[in-house]
């Protein structure tokens, strides 16, 4: 029985658990922690502390930091979401991380309807401002994913400005932000030999009739993305999303003396027309990461190309003290 599953039986059974001065507390009706429940308790103790520790800290974290994975005694890692702001796009990546490190999504101002700072610099200062509400002092361990990548670089130079440790910076398929200045037309143009090899690819992979499913799902799922579109719902987030874009691509990238571990999806990503490679003429060391065949900008976040990212940001972090 998985430790979810054992907390709604106690739920059920209205059992009430909570942590007091390190110790785990019990309250039930008479009768019902009975010799069963309490060994059951006892060998569970470990775990039922993490997950109420995990509780406490996601209560307690600043309103920025979404705790994707509370729970390690590693300094945890705060990864930067993409341009549209969903930290979400890790939660298959926290599954993977090393059992010990803990992983904090960074969400960006604005989501709620709040103004959308107009600068790198500005948006980064918020969200330093956020992470060190969690965790004061040094050393700090950061990601950031595609446009993210640049924000999270300008946070790590803010830090390392006033006098924090910034253990890693890891840059997950993030494009130089000078490739954000060209128009959306070139920047969609440049991924239509992606999209069309990964549509080859599925279409070869069946017959007529798996061929003619593959064209009505896609069908469907572009009148479902046109429906998300006209939703209301999804303004702030576009916002944020244009805002990002246009923060990013006037951002001019200060020197970083620091080191950078620039995760790449594959060697075919690497030396696309997103220019990965230019980030090391700005910094004072980089460490690439290169994924196996297959991965894109798109997808280095997702199955099955995830597991393969998960090894590279593991092997990027490496055992880097207890926090």
């Amino acid at each position: 029985m998985s430790t979810a599953e054992f907390l709604s039986q106690l739920r059920e059974r209205d059992v009430r658990l909570w942590v007091e001065d390190g110790r785990l507390k019990v309250d039930a009706p008479p009768g019902v922690v009975d010799a069963e429940l309490r060994e059951q308790l006892a060998a569970r103790k470990p775990e039922l502390l993490a997950v109420l520790d995990g509780a406490r800290r996601t209560l307690e974290a600043p309103r920025a930091l979404v705790p994707l994975k509370p729970t390690g005694d590693l300094p945890p890692l705060f990864a930067r979401a993409g341009h549209n702001g969903d930290v979400f796009a890790y939660r298959a990546l926290a599954e993977l991380l090393d059992p010990r490190r803990p992983l904090y999504g960074l969400e960006p101002l604005g989501l709620d309807g709040s103004p959308v700072p107009d600068s790198v610099e500005e948006i980064a200062a918020y969200e330093v401002a956020q992470l060190r509400g969690l965790q004061p002092e040094g050393p700090y361990h950061l990601a950031g994913f595609c446009a993210g990548g640049t924000v999270a670089f300008e946070a790590a130079r803010q830090l390392v400005r006033d006098g924090h440790e910034v253990a890693r910076l890891l840059l997950i398929g993030a494009p130089f932000p000078t490739v954000y200045r060209s128009s959306p037309l070139l920047a969609q143009l440049r991924s239509i030999p992606l999209r069309v090899d990964s549509h080859v690819r599925a279409l070869a992979a069946g017959g007529v009739a798996e061929g003619a499913g593959y064209v009505r799902d896609r069908l469907r799922r572009r009148v479902e993305e046109a429906h998300e579109r006209r939703d209301p719902a999804l303004d702030d987030r576009r916002r944020v999303e244009a805002a990002t874009l246009e923060a990013v691509a006037r951002y001019e990238p200060p020197g970083y003396g620091g080191r950078v571990d620039l995760v790449m999806p594959s060697a075919a990503w690497r030396n696309s027309g997103d220019r990965p490679h230019l980030w090391h003429g700005v910094v004072g060391e980089a460490v690439e990461h290169v994924g196996p065949d297959g991965a894109t900008g798109d997808t280095v976040l997702l199955p099955p190309h995830v597991r393969a990212t998960a090894d590279l940001v593991n092997a990027a972090l490496g055992k880097t003290g207890p926090a």
